[in-house]
């Protein structure tokens, strides 16, 4: 009986270490990953450009697992905490511009990506000053039952620059 045990144990081991195949993605699958990826991508840039940035609130995955860090910090530990920080910050917001470039995606599975992409981000604050930033974003997106969200993000800056008014 011990024999049998440890021959199922290894055999269930065995299995779980080797390749799923049924997350392998043939190009086609991966070229729709990909392109369903980017529009998210522009997606963001164009609602954040446009109505502010409560907009990222719509993008991020509505999950106790999501989190974003910057900068070497864990920024929000999970959605709650951007939930209730994004609201304010946009209260200073005048506007705000978000534009990508160099978006690249790694499709892992057919719901599942990586994302990464050069950024630049005009802030104005309702005072009138701008700060304009630029860094390089990576993410985690996931294909949920309302459309592709971030399930985890880091952004890391470069530059960083003020203009007065």
């Amino acid at each position: 009986m011990r024999t049998l045990t440890s021959a199922i144990f290894i055999a269930a081991l065995a299995a779980g270490c080797g390749p799923n195949d049924s997350s392998a993605l043939d190009p086609g699958a991966s070229a729709e990953v990909r392109g369903a990826v980017r529009l998210l991508a522009d997606s963001i840039a164009h609602d954040l450009t446009h109505d502010g940035p409560t907009a990222w609130l719509r993008y991020f995955e509505v999950s106790p697992g999501f989190f974003m860090a910057s900068e070497g910090t864990l920024t929000f530990p999970n959605y709650d905490s951007a939930a209730a920080f994004v609201p304010r910050f946009a209260s200073g917001v005048r506007r705000i511009a978000l534009s990508w470039s160099d978006v690249r995606v790694d499709p892992l599975r057919s719901r599942l990506a990586v994302m990464g992409a050069s950024f630049a981000e005009a802030i104005t604050d309702t005072s009138g000053r701008e700060i304009t930033i630029g860094g390089y974003f990576t993410a985690v997106a996931e294909q949920t039952p309302s459309g592709w969200r971030l399930r985890d993000a880091h952004w890391s800056m470069k530059n960083q620059q003020e203009q007065g008014v």
